[in-house]
């Protein structure tokens, strides 16, 4: 049997494995049948892959539990995979396991330094963890490599503002809302931080503002 045709049917096996949830099957197609030395790297590899993608699908459901045990399968399967980290490190934070989070990220960060995600990841979870000084510059490190999310400009506005900088908070909440102007979170935590800076009549303009666009969180 030829290389193509081996590494063809450790994928169907694959498919079938992750359809499954056993990593033993996937294991034991490693080991026997299609698993032969040849192929193994490349089964591997993509068996990592499978399981990245379905931790993802269950992140993006909110099943973070399940997420974090198959970005488990993915690493120890591909110990290189770091995107199986970066998302590990978002899964972690859903689940307000951060210390995890900041150690998953970390990993991340050190294989993959160029990831806003990965920085964004770690940001959130000192934030929860109040180590603001950390989370803003995570934040700021994850905005000069993709300034286009909104949420990092609003979640480094409240580490700043849960520092006392009120005047840097209300800067990125700004610059929130001119990416969208119905951002009813960055109205929310703006009016806090006018409150704070003595700008009444401000703050309460950006409360209606935040109640009739939606304030999330």
């Amino acid at each position: 049997m030829d290389r193509a045709t081996l590494n063809l049917r450790a994928r169907f096996a694959t498919t079938a494995a992750m359809k499954l949830k056993h990593l033993d099957l996937i294991l034991a197609v490693c080991l026997t049948g299609a698993g032969l030395s040849i192929c193994l790297p490349e089964f591997t590899s993509f068996a990592s892959t499978c399981l990245l993608a379905s931790g993802n699908y269950h992140a993006m459901k909110n099943e973070f539990r399940a997420a974090v045990d198959d970005f488990d399968k993915a690493i120890w399967l591909n110990p290189k995979n770091s995107k199986a980290f970066v998302s590990r490190g978002g899964a972690y934070n859903g689940l307000e396991r951060y210390a995890d989070g900041v150690t998953s990220s970390t990993k991340a960060i050190s294989m993959y330094p160029d990831c806003a995600e990965a920085y964004a990841n770690r940001a959130y979870a000192y934030n929860e963890l109040k180590d603001y000084q950390k989370a803003v510059n995570d934040y700021t490190a994850a905005i000069s490599l993709d300034s286009s999310d909104i949420d990092d400009f609003v979640m480094r506005g409240r580490a700043y503002a849960s520092m006392g900088q009120h005047n840097k908070a209300v800067a990125d909440y700004d610059t929130a809302i001119k990416m969208n102007v119905q951002c009813g979170d960055a109205y929310h935590w703006r009016s806090l931080s006018y409150e704070h800076l003595g700008k009444h009549a401000q703050a309460e303009n950006d409360r209606a503002a935040g109640l009739m666009y939606g304030f999330k969180h």
